[in-house]
């Protein structure tokens, strides 16, 4: 049995290096946060002086820049510089997931498969998907691929359209996509959902 006093104290011990632990691990940036009832609610601190702070970057990140980025990535000749734009635009572990064109899809279903969907996952994946992407549509010097200028976002989820259209900027758009991502914290790709419209 321990004395009321002894336990006492030794609970409040426990509790002021609780605290200690919780107010050096949550030393971040910008906009200050409270939670009330599970929510974090803007300008505020808990209890124990710790405070909840959200990374900016996200809710910065400018979507007009996102898609041109994204879509000049695809164009990309120089492998070095592709290399570097796959790495600041998508997080280390993103994934970029593609509904396979109908000519797949056709492919897939004679063998039995009802659905075929791809994925690249992390950098180097990433790097080799753009890079045969453009090796095959825009290095012959034929195609290109634009934004279209219809992106939209909801929180953390941004999507836009975009085409292929050629070079020279006659005819109609050879292909157009969906593109639905979904960001990190720091404003990075983190999932990526890639429809074939036609």
């Amino acid at each position: 049995m321990v004395p009321a006093r002894v336990a006492s104290s030794s609970w409040l011990t426990r509790r002021r290096v609780r605290q200690v632990r919780i107010a050096s691990f949550t030393v971040c940036t910008a906009p200050v946060y409270r939670l009330r009832r599970g929510r974090a609610i803007p300008g505020g601190e808990l209890p124990g002086r710790t405070r909840v702070r959200r990374v900016a970057a996200m809710a910065d990140t400018d979507l007009k820049t996102l898609t041109d980025r994204y879509v000049s990535v695809w164009n990309e000749p120089d492998p070095e510089r592709r290399r570097t734009a796959v790495r600041e635009l998508w997080s280390s572990g993103a994934t970029h997931v593609l509904n396979a064109p109908q000519e797949m899809r056709a492919a897939a279903a004679a063998l039995g498969f009802d659905r075929l969907v791809l994925d690249a996952t992390g950098h180097d994946a990433l790097e080799v998907r753009v890079a045969r992407a453009y090796q095959e549509f825009v290095a012959p010097g034929t195609f290109v691929f634009r934004a279209v200028g219809d992106a939209d976002r909801i929180r953390d989820v941004v999507k836009f359209r975009w085409q292929m259209v050629h070079r020279d900027g006659g005819g109609e758009p050879v292909a157009t996509g969906l593109e639905v991502l979904l960001l990190a914290p720091d404003g990075r790709i983190s999932h990526d959902y890639q429809f074939i419209e036609n």
